[in-house]
This record gives structure tokens, C-alpha cells and sequence, in this order.
């Protein structure tokens, strides 16, 4: 009982007038500081959705300039070959492969024909597929397994030694290794002067 006698008391002494007013001032603080802070963890959704785009603009553009400056080392390598200036075009942009989870189910069933029997049997699978979601940096995203490189579209390369046969065939031969495609998707020609 003075337990409860001695919380009236220390309770009713908070509640004075004076008191009153620096607990509600004290309790505006913390919810201003509440919203404050809470604010500065949200992400606009929208925004990071343009600088993700942004930034994977920026990086394939990055990528086809230095594929370009190296190819651009390689013929200029060539003997024969003299200054290059390369164009690189590309067939698509980068492929995300996602890592997948999935639950496959067997039916079995068996019968009896009639009169030779003679059994089958039938084997169903089903198989469903999910793509496994992690908690990422923008919230909740889908597992990456594996990213490949933009694909190579096309090549144009401009040197002063491609009016020599021999020259664009090495030419031709070392930028189809490099890159891995056909020699239909590489065109040489002469650098005007």
C-alpha cells in the first residue's frame, strides 16, 4: 500500500503545472527528433531506381570504351596495321542469371493390361521454380548468380594498312579470337588521310 500511496504522490508531482509543460516540450522534442531521424533512412524508391539505370548506363559505356581502346592497341600491334580507330557496338546489355530454388514431385502409377499382363508404368514431374530473395542493399532483391558481360554486336575498324589483303586478315582473324564472334561481325577499312 505506501507503494502505491508513494507512485500517486511522485505521479501527481509530475503532473504539476510546471512539470506539465516541460514533459509536453520534452515529448515534442522527441517526436520531432523521431521523424528527423527516421526520415534519414528512408530511400525515394523512384529516385534509386533512376541512379541504378544511371550507373548501369555509365558502366556499359565504360565497358565498350575500354574494349574499344584495347582492340585499338591489339591492330594497331598488327605489322602492317598502322593507327587504329575502332567502333564497338553492342547486342544487348548485361544479363543477370538469378540463382533459383525448386521442389519436383514424382507421381508414379502403375497398371495391369488384361488379358497379356503386361505393366507400365508413367512418370510425371512437376517442378516448381522460385527465384531465392535476400535482403539487399535497396531491400529485398532477387540472388544473383551469375552476371555476363554485354555480347559484341558488331566491329568496325579503320586503319591506314587495310588496303593490304594479308593485313586485314590478321586483322580479322585476331579480333574474332579476341572477342569470340564471326568474321561477319567484323568490317576493316582504310583510314581516309
Amino acid at each position: 500500500m505506501d507503494a502505491l500511496k508513494n507512485m500517486k504522490i511522485n505521479l501527481s508531482g509530475i503532473l504539476s503545472k510546471q512539470n506539465r509543460t516541460k514533459l509536453i516540450v520534452l515529448l515534442c522534442v522527441g517526436v520531432i527528433a523521431l521523424i528527423f531521424f527516421g526520415s534519414l533512412g528512408e530511400k525515394d524508391e523512384g529516385n534509386s531506381v533512376e541512379i541504378n539505370e544511371a550507373a548501369a548506363e555509365l558502366s556499359t559505356a565504360q565497358y565498350v570504351s575500354t574494349l574499344e581502346q584495347k582492340v585499338a592497341e591489339l591492330v594497331s600491334s598488327i605489322k602492317g596495321a598502322g593507327n587504329a580507330k575502332v567502333m564497338i557496338t553492342l547486342q544487348n546489355g548485361v544479363e543477370y542469371i538469378y540463382a533459383v530454388e525448386g521442389k519436383s514431385n514424382n507421381d508414379l502409377s502403375e497398371s495391369v493390361d488384361g488379358g497379356t499382363g503386361k505393366r507400365s508404368s508413367d512418370e510425371k514431374t512437376v517442378t516448381e521454380e522460385k527465384h531465392i530473395i535476400v535482403e539487399g542493399k535497396n531491400g529485398k532483391e532477387a540472388l544473383i548468380r551469375t552476371t555476363l558481360p554485354p555480347s559484341v554486336g558488331g566491329v568496325v575498324i579503320v586503319c591506314s594498312g587495310a588496303d593490304s589483303e594479308v593485313v586485314r586478315e590478321r586483322i580479322i582473324e585476331a579480333v574474332t579470337t579476341a572477342l569470340g564472334i564471326s568474321s561477319k561481325r567484323v568490317c576493316v577499312t582504310l583510314l581516309a588521310n
